[in-house]
């Protein structure tokens, strides 16, 4: 018995249907990490020294806290998540790096992290190890 045509283009669009739905849902599992992580908690970036004994560890740019509601002040806390365990912890607000658009880029703390190079920005070693993977949250 022969199929019909109506029953092969049906099959044909629920295939389309199928693999369109497939392709909505790895883009949108793609794109959580962009944006903040939790209430309080954004995407980590990278990490490296400040130059001056303390260290940087920085938010991605899609995920930084906007201008006008700083998420960190010196002299607050800071939490380290989902990270190496010599870095996960709560550390005091050093200082702050503030990008062009007025977002807290990054946090200055003091930790005693061995740093893994393994991309530069500007020529100078950053630490993306936990690149999208670790939190960095507001106390």
């Amino acid at each position: 018995m022969a199929k019909s045509k109506g029953s092969s283009k049906m099959g044909k669009y629920l295939i389309m249907a199928m693999i369109g739905g497939l392709i909505f849902w790895i883009l949108s599992l793609m794109s959580k990490g962009k944006a903040k992580v939790g209430e309080g908690c954004y995407v980590f970036e990278e990490t490296h020294p400040t130059g001056d004994g303390n260290d940087w560890v920085c938010m991605h740019t899609e995920s930084r806290p906007v201008a006008g509601s700083p998420a960190f002040q010196i002299g607050g806390n800071v939490v380290i998540a989902n990270t190496d365990p010599s870095l996960d912890g709560s550390y005091e607000v050093l200082g702050e790096w503030v990008d062009a658009s007025g977002r807290q880029a990054c946090v200055k703390i003091s930790h005693s992290y061995d740093y893994v190079y393994t991309a530069t920005q500007g020529g100078d070693p950053r630490d993306v190890s936990f690149f999208n993977i670790g939190k960095v949250c507001k106390a």
